[in-house]
């Protein structure tokens, strides 16, 4: 086995190393190191970020004839390496332990020249000039240290057929591409998680979307429409795809990249691993897209590409149940998901990402008013400090952290901190850009909101809530007309989409459309009938329209839920203001505000305290929540500038 170096000095913090005679230098001093360990170093410094695993190690210094201890020696190599420069097993700088697996050197490595290669195997692919003829990185491990570009008869069957299915033709040569779509993968045969296609989309792109000179946008969730116009409206260069086949113990997947321009194939390849290695799945493919797309990294991208957020199938298995409960968004579900995003921390009581996701989850159960703040506000902080502990460089636990320091605790300074660290982290990450941005929205910060809102939709146009956040942005600006035309798009989409229906029908609203608003929200009220949210703002259209039985008939029925159950009290507090109750309004909106509810924040800007704002009252509940005084203004009015 050879080392991919060409003998130049290379240097990664205040190292240098000789990768031919395997001499390190510090400071200019020459740091005493054994040939065994240094020929380990050698080899991981060589290749930063990717796995190397023990039997590489094994080759390379323990040939087949000689016998030794071999777990001891090289668990002694690898301690005189670590001694060496100074690092830890524990909390490592240079060099990380992949249990059982091998090691990942982790620091950023200045003069190493490119790796060549961009797929092994007879049965590759010719690449395009952008890739083949690039010095792409050669494939990371696949499965359990061997590699596996197209090593098995499944994956040598699979990207066969798909080669020769009908579609484009491939071509020798393509634009580089710095923006990609990742489609949902399709399962076609065996036993797999119905949800597998679609969270390994999502996860490839978020790894991918780190990378900052790679522009990732996200596959609406369940889009119909050909995938060629969506890649067009979305404005990638191209899409990744891919189709999954289980044959036994067996998982091969076919991968394809195609231009946007043309639908140009551009790569394809194809992975096997075991079943039992489906939680390493998605860094394998994302470090090959990488690889083949020639995108520069550094180091640390290189590290963080290759990292496998747990090292347990069964509680990847709980975290995809968890994922799919919680895309439906429904109290039960929310609930669902959090339930099978603790079984994947007990089964891996180290896995970050799993604990960003409870807290994740337990945000819209206390935002639409499911579960109450007592109990989703304490849940949010623990589960994102715990994973925040755990994965300090986890832009999803930052996310959450921002969001119980400043909804729950009102600590909006706090909050604004862990806002910039998410995004600090993540710069593409659509969904702290929208949670940023209705926190700049809460705190009257509508030019600086406005800024994320269309940061949000840049990177991911598509997907129904940015969309809803602008609305929602144009309507607490007193902008009805843009608040609707924002709308528009996601509507065309999903017309059932709740969310939009309630959106539009406060619009409406706004604009003297009374009656056609109240369509709009018993709409939203057919889709999501739990909500309280909703439900206020039909006893609103049912008042406008001159209904004041029906509106006081659900009014009462609300409060007297309300005596058994938990119940939003700020939006018990709007349902007496549609009805002119304004002293029983301010007895629910104090008693919110009391609770820590997540929505009571939302009383600056909410158009329908209107009534209320000119009340000396209202300036005390302004201060409850630490919001600007400035929204007891009459009307509050903000315009963007």
């Amino acid at each position: 086995m050879t080392m991919a170096h060409d003998g130049r000095l290379v240097s990664f913090g205040t190292f240098e190393l000789d990768l031919d005679a395997g001499v390190l230098h510090r400071y200019g001093r020459r740091v005493s190191l054994q040939e065994q360990p240094a020929r380990i170093l050698s080899l991981l410094v060589s290749r930063p970020g990717e796995l190397v695993t023990r039997e590489e190690l094994r080759q390379l210094v323990w040939t087949n004839e000689t016998f030794v201890e071999f777990d001891a020696s090289l668990n002694a190599a690898i301690t005189k390496v670590r001694r060496a420069l100074g690092d830890s097993a524990s909390a490592p700088r240079f060099i990380e332990t992949v249990p059982k697996r091998g090691y990942r050197f982790l620091a950023d490595v200045q003069g190493l020249p490119p790796a060549h290669g961009a797929v092994s195997g007879s049965s590759a692919v010719a690449l395009p000039a952008a890739v083949a003829d690039s010095p792409a990185a050669s494939p990371p491990d696949v499965g359990r240290g061997r590699r596996t570009a197209l090593p098995g008869v499944v994956a040598v069957t699979l990207l066969s057929a798909w080669l020769l299915s009908p579609g484009p033709a491939r071509q020798s040569a393509a634009p580089v591409v710095r923006s990609l779509t990742v489609q949902p993968f399709e399962l076609r045969a065996g036993e797999m998680h119905p949800n597998l296609g679609s969270e390994l989309a999502v996860a490839i792109g978020r790894r991918l979307g780190r990378l900052h000179t790679l522009t990732v946008k996200p596959w609406p969730p369940g889009a119909t429409a050909d995938p060629r116009a969506l890649s067009r409206e979305l404005g990638v260069d191209a899409r990744l795809s891919g189709a999954a086949t289980r044959t036994g113990q067996q998982l091969a997947i076919a991968l394809r990249i195609v231009s946007t321009d043309g639908e140009r194939v551009l790569w394809e390849d194809a992975v096997e691993v075991p079943v039992s290695d489906l939680m390493w799945l998605e860094s394998q493919i994302a470090q090959r897209v990488a690889a083949a797309l020639d995108v520069p990294m550094s180091g640390k991208e290189r590290a963080a590409l290759a990292r496998h957020m747990t090292e347990s199938l069964e509680a990847y298995q709980w975290f995809l149940r968890g994922r799919l409960h919680f895309e439906r968004r429904t109290g039960r579900d929310l609930r669902e998901a959090i339930a099978a995003f603790e079984r994947a921390t007990a089964s891996d009581p180290s896995y970050a990402l799993a604990y960003a996701w409870v807290a994740n989850s337990y945000v819209p159960l206390g935002y639409l008013s499911f579960a109450p703040p007592w109990e989703t506000g304490p849940a949010v902080r623990a589960a994102g400090e715990k994973a925040l502990l755990l994965d300090p460089g986890l832009a999803e636990a930052h996310l959450s952290l921002a969001l119980a320091l400043g909804f729950q605790e009102r600590r909006w300074a706090d909050a604004e901190t862990e806002f910039h660290r998410a995004l600090e982290l993540d710069p593409n990450y659509a969904t702290g850009h929208h949670w940023y941005a209705f926190f700049l929205q809460t705190l009257g910060r509508y030019d600086e909101a406005m800024v994320e809102r269309r940061r949000a939709l840049e990177i991911d146009p598509l997907t129904p809530m940015p969309s809803v956040g602008l609305s929602g942005l144009y309507w607490a600006m007193r902008q009805p007309d843009r608040a609707l035309e924002a709308l528009k798009r996601t509507l065309e989409r999903d017309p059932r989409f709740w969310y939009a229906r309630l959106g539009r029908g406060q619009a409406l609203a706004e604009l003297g459309r009374h009656q056609e608003a109240l369509q709009e929200f018993l709409e939203a009220e057919r889709a999501a009938p739990d909500s309280l949210m909703v439900r206020a703002s039909v006893v609103d259209g049912l008042v406008a329209t001159g209904d004041l039985r029906d509106a006081r008939r659900r009014v009462a029925e609300a409060e007297r839920l309300a005596r058994s159950t938990y119940v939003s009290a700020f939006d018990l507090g709007l349902m007496r203001i549609s009805l002119g109750d304004i002293d029983r309004a301010f007895d629910w909106l104090q008693r919110s505000c009391d609770n820590k509810e997540v929505r009571f924040a939302s009383i600056g800007f909410h158009l329908g305290v209107d009534p209320l704002r000119q009340d000396p009252r209202f300036t005390e509940l302004l201060a409850c929540a630490g919001l600007p005084q400035s929204f007891a203004r009459a009307g509050a009015a903000q315009t963007l500038r």
